[in-house]
């Protein structure tokens, strides 16, 4: 990554005694958004680590401490996964889609869902139980096997 476009990148910045506020174009979720030429469109805090060269492996996110989508301060920043991201969402009570089946985009009920741990899980292990795996559970329920993991796992579904 070139120094110019770093550079360029902090002048758009508004550094407080904590949070350092992205001042330039974001998103609807309030998240920064930054564009270089040729290279594409970065969100804000995600180039904020990356120009400090902090590597954020594929298929990872960019968690904020301080639960402020506009702050690119690298001390409140960490590459983490979408489920401890979404873990900690839960936990500091900031989830804000409904769970379950009040949620519009849920393909499984309840009821399945307790099938599916009472299926899925044996101990600790995730696997075979009463001769279903992963796999036929998620062709049985018409869903991806990485669903039934996560249910199985406690991941998702936690709420049953």
């Amino acid at each position: 990554m070139e120094q110019k476009h770093i550079d360029l990148f902090w002048t758009k910045v508004n550094k407080t005694d904590s949070c350092w506020n992205w001042t330039a174009a974001k998103c609807r979720d309030g998240y920064g958004l930054y564009s270089i030429k040729k290279l594409g469109q970065f969100k804000a805090h995600r180039f904020s680590l990356m120009s400090i060269g902090i590597d954020i492996p594929q298929g990872y996110v960019v968690m904020h401490h301080c639960d402020n989508p506009s702050c690119v301060n690298p001390a409140h920043l960490k590459p983490a996964t979408v489920q401890e991201n979404n873990k900690d969402k839960q936990n500091k009570r900031r989830q804000s889609f409904p769970k379950g089946t009040a949620n519009a985009g849920a393909k499984l009920t309840d009821d399945q869902v307790r099938d599916i741990k009472l299926r899925a899980r044996v101990g600790s292990r995730v696997g075979y139980n009463n001769g279903s795996n992963i796999k036929e559970l998620a062709a049985e329920y018409n869903v991806i096997p990485e669903t039934i993991r996560l249910i199985a796992r406690g991941i998702t579904w936690d709420h049953i």
